[in-house]
């Protein structure tokens, strides 16, 4: 019952919220608006692994490059309030 749990801990949420500022404020700009993916972004799942995904990805040899520069992004944070 691992699943179940995850929702609980104190990190889930902030996991979700991370997931959204990286989905929006990197990772749909650079792989889905630059680079021609129907979709892309990241996000916590109920198991408490953090998936980075892309849909439909012409670019996919960048788009790990661009997954990683989103995480550099976040542990330097160059993000705003």
């Amino acid at each position: 019952m691992v699943s179940a749990s995850i929702k609980n801990h104190e990190d889930y949420a902030p996991l979700m919220v991370l997931g959204e500022l990286m989905t929006f404020s990197f990772l749909i700009p650079s792989i889905r608006e630059k680079g021609g993916a129907y979709g892309a972004g990241c996000k916590v799942n109920e198991s408490g692994t953090f998936n980075f995904f892309s849909y439909r990805d012409p670019k996919i040899e960048s788009t790990y490059d661009n997954f990683e520069r989103a995480l550099g992004c976040i542990i330097d944070k160059e993000f705003s309030e």
